[in-house]
């Protein structure tokens, strides 16, 4: 894993690689419903976010001053179909207050508009480029920490989301 870290315009950190091939293929073997978001439980899965993004990883990482977390985490598999004549947008918002941390990873398709990012003005400043097997990942501020994404390819936007809380 290759691990960047960014200060603008909040301190997130960007991990190509990160998962492996075997876990990929597990992500994608998951089986799927109509709905957007459904947890994951294979605990393969969630063990590989606590080793590699938990509280620990974050502090060495990060700038972390909140309280310690409660010691709850999920993790969820993101479908996003797009509406074939408007895409889909999700909309600007700043990270709940009860997420210290969120771990955004983009799985498929092989192209897609990532993660756009905004100053405290809500103006777009930056765009976390999609990438297969790209982590995004960030302690969410509210008021600070304001993004947004969409997707307007003809397959399924599918993302792995690890929150701690």
């Amino acid at each position: 894993m290759e691990i960047k870290k960014y200060t603008y315009p909040f301190e997130h950190l960007v991990i190509d690689n990160f998962f492996t091939d075997h876990l990929i293929e597990k992500i994608l073997g998951l089986s799927s419903n109509d709905k957007r978001l459904n947890r994951v439980y294979d605990k393969e899965i969630i063990n590989y976010f606590e080793d590699n993004t938990g509280i620990d990883f974050i502090k060495q990482h990060l700038t972390y001053n909140k309280n310690e977390p409660n010691g709850s985490s999920y993790c969820e598999i993101a479908r996003c179909v797009p509406d074939p004549e408007r895409g889909y947008m999700f909309g600007i918002h700043d990270e709940h207050a009860k997420k210290k941390v969120s771990t955004v990873v983009y799985i498929a398709p092989q192209y897609g508009s990532g993660t756009f990012l905004y100053n405290e003005n809500k103006e777009l400043v930056k765009q976390v480029a999609w990438k297969p097997n790209r982590a995004f990942i960030f302690s969410g501020i509210p008021g600070v920490t304001w993004h947004d994404y969409g997707h307007w390819e003809p397959e399924k936007r599918i993302t792995v989301n690890y929150f701690i809380k």
